[in-house]
């Protein structure tokens, strides 16, 4: 049902058995989004955040989700925000360890540039473009982009 409703186009991709970790990422990331993408049509009211934009400003853009949800901010909220996401934490989990959540939350933002090769970081921008486009911004890619395309902002579609 999946495949037929949304994924019929990455059919292809999918069954090509891609090459290495960063191809297979780049797919199950397209399709991911592509998914998303539809759902947000479909419900125009759906509150979404990107990664990125958390990561970013993590108590304010908490704080923020947090009005809009009409859920309660609280001291002991913004003191496990801080902790679990301020500079000075880890921007990688400990070797050997799936689920260790404190992370420098900005450094982790661009953490992908140091660990990806230029080489895979063009392979990624090409396989994930026609989706990606719509959440991020060329001058995200760097110099891998192409010109002028527009990504949502990560808030409530209007």
């Amino acid at each position: 049902m999946l495949m037929q409703r949304h994924l019929e186009p990455y059919r292809a991709e999918i069954a090509s058995k891609p090459q290495d970790i960063v191809e297979q990422a780049a797919i199950i990331w397209k399709c991911i989004y592509s998914v998303l993408l539809t759902y947000l049509d479909s419900h125009p009211n759906w509150l979404v955040r990107k990664h990125e934009v958390l990561s970013s400003n993590p108590v304010a853009e908490l704080m923020d989700l947090y009005e809009t949800l009409g859920l309660e901010w609280s001291a002991r909220v913004e003191e496990n925000v801080v902790r679990y996401t301020r500079c000075g934490n880890p921007v990688d989990a400990p070797k050997g360890t799936v689920h260790y959540l404190r992370r420098d939350s900005v450094a982790n933002i661009t953490r992908w540039r140091e660990i990806l090769t230029e080489e895979e970081i063009a392979r990624v921008y090409e396989i994930t473009l026609p989706i990606s486009s719509s959440y991020y911004q060329n001058e995200n890619w760097g110099i891998f982009a192409r010109p002028s395309t527009k990504a949502r902002d990560g808030r409530r579609r209007s």
